[in-house]
């Protein structure tokens, strides 16, 4: 694959390669610019074809698509590896199997606020992340995200439906599809602020926490967070290109 070094290159376009969507953000002068969302990977191809002479970082987690990525024989393309992240990574087992997106966006949290942070990150999974203060990565959690969590109940259920993701009316719902409602969002909520307030009490120094990602509309209201920041991948990739 054609692979650049980002410190020899200055990027056009930023690309989030994700489970569901590919994000693409154009760079003005250093800046965070207009973006487009593709939901289709062909379009996404097809986008990226014509993109001949621009430099584009990308950080993905499918390597399927990287595979065809590969087929399009693009010289501007410089694909981020954890060992371009300058952050400590020496107290996980393998840092390689690191989503490329959740370290970006402890590095984006690290640099922005220079203390030890916890990111809540709400994606195809909803994750949690903990970088230090000195920008040790500390590990995280995994579990699967609202729109998996619906699917799965549709799934392995006979008459459980696969309800479209909306806020709840109220805590306890009067009908099936208001239960659902209120088991995905609530329970969502009631999981990750427990996780959130566990890593507060085991933890000494002050935690800062972080919620980013999308779909955060339907949660952010009911976590204990101290900021929403919804661009923290790529508020990592942008703090890739400042000295560090």
């Amino acid at each position: 694959m054609q692979q650049n070094s980002l410190k020899q290159t200055k990027p056009h376009y930023f690309v989030d390669i994700g489970n569901t969507s590919c994000v693409v953000v154009k760079i003005d002068s250093g800046a965070l610019g207009s973006r487009e969302v593709f939901y289709d990977r062909q379009a996404f191809l097809d986008w990226l074809s014509c993109q001949k002479e621009q430099v584009i970082w990308i950080a993905s987690v499918l390597p399927s698509l990287d595979a065809q990525i590969q087929t399009l024989g693009l010289k501007g393309l410089c694909f981020i590896h954890y060992l371009d992240i300058p952050l400590k990574l020496d107290t996980f087992e393998d840092p390689s199997c690191i989503g490329i997106d959740r370290l970006l966006a402890s590095f984006g949290a690290y640099h922005r606020y220079k203390r030890t942070c916890l990111i809540v990150d709400s994606g195809s999974a909803m994750t949690l992340c903990k970088v230090s203060q000195v920008g040790v990565y500390q590990g995280g959690v995994i579990v699967p995200g609202l729109e998996m969590a619906a699917k799965a109940l549709d799934h392995f259920t006979d008459k459980v439906p696969k309800v479209s993701l909306k806020k709840p009316k109220s805590l306890l719902g009067t009908s099936t599809d208001a239960a659902v409602h209120s088991g995905l969002v609530y329970g969502m909520i009631y999981l990750l602020n427990g996780f959130i307030a566990a890593c507060k009490k085991q933890d000494s120094a002050p935690l800062f926490v972080i919620a980013t990602g999308q779909g955060l509309e339907l949660i952010e209201d009911g976590l204990d967070v101290d900021a929403i920041e919804p661009d923290l991948v790529f508020e990592g990739m942008k703090a890739l290109l400042e000295p560090f």
